[in-house]
């Protein structure tokens, strides 16, 4: 589905009925990353999976503000487009960022929060060593123009998954395409130089019903800054997927969907295990 906001046109799905549900994928990534989760999600839920600008099959334009506050700025706008004033919103990587600024500025706008190996908490300095070359002129366009099926099927299997088996051509053909187009590119790097990884909390609090999901084995977001997130989101809980890279909705699908899924069936108003400092204190691993 297609749609136009505030200029910009934007590439969505939308399945199911019921609650809305938001799905926000990362830097240099599109809707195609939700692929297991909009079925699973859609039986109980109104479940919107889009491109933000600058990716997949959006629109990509030079003027637009390729930042967090920008994103959740336009992601407001395409939520009163869709007709859904309130929304839960699942984040991953980048979309983590721009879910937890939406969060912390509009937090009238959030019923729930679910937080993907989340940027939030990484100055420049510690970002992921690739993010830090794209962000050098001339290092960075020498980079996106010379990606190709080899290079991005290398980063994927040696940096984004952990089970480099899953990396199939279907994924890498999907994550290569809009990095073939000038736009696609310009996009990626604007973003890049633009977007900062160590987003402060809006004024207040983060009060949304929090659940926070890492790969226990990222290397792109280390799983140590899921702690971050705990400290500053009263009563969030936290879930760490074994052997898991930094896409737990495709390498974990369906441990991912179980873990989702009872969590946003859960009222806004319902009862939190908080402990006494007024956080939960859980940390959850499989098996144990």
């Amino acid at each position: 589905m297609e749609i136009d906001v505030n200029g910009v046109r934007c590439h969505y799905q939308d399945e199911g009925a019921g609650p809305v549900v938001i799905l926000l994928h990362g830097f240099a990534s599109q809707v195609y990353t939700w692929r297991h989760t909009i079925p699973a999600l859609g039986k109980d839920f109104r479940v919107v999976a889009v491109d933000l600008p600058g990716y997949g099959a959006s629109g990509k334009p030079a003027g637009f503000e390729y930042d967090l506050p920008g994103f959740a700025k336009w992601l407001c706008a395409f939520m009163d487009a869709i007709g859904a004033p309130r929304a839960a919103l699942i984040g991953n990587s980048m979309g983590g960022g721009v879910a937890y600024t939406l969060a912390t500025s509009s937090p009238e706008r959030v019923t729930h929060l679910v937080l993907v190996d989340a940027v939030g908490y990484q100055p420049r300095r510690e970002r992921f060593f690739l993010f830090r070359l794209m962000a050098m002129r001339g290092i960075g366009e020498l980079l996106m123009a010379t990606m190709t099926r080899f290079s991005v099927r290398l980063i994927l299997r040696m940096f984004v998954y952990r089970d480099s088996a899953q990396v199939s051509e279907e994924v890498v053909t999907n994550y290569l395409a809009p990095l073939q187009t000038s736009g696609g590119r310009d996009a990626a790097l604007r973003t890049i130089r633009r977007v900062s990884f160590d987003a402060a909390p809006g004024p207040d609090p983060c009060r949304a019903p929090t659940l926070i999901l890492w790969g226990a084995k990222d290397r792109i977001v280390p799983p140590a800054h899921a702690s971050l997130f705990l400290r500053d989101i009263p009563g969030a809980k936290h879930h760490l997927f074994d052997d898991c890279g930094h896409f737990p909705q495709e390498e974990r699908a369906a441990a991912f969907n179980q873990r989702v899924a009872p969590f946003l069936r859960q009222s806004a108003s319902g009862p939190r295990a908080l402990d006494a400092e007024g956080r939960y204190s859980g940390v959850h691993h499989e098996g144990l």
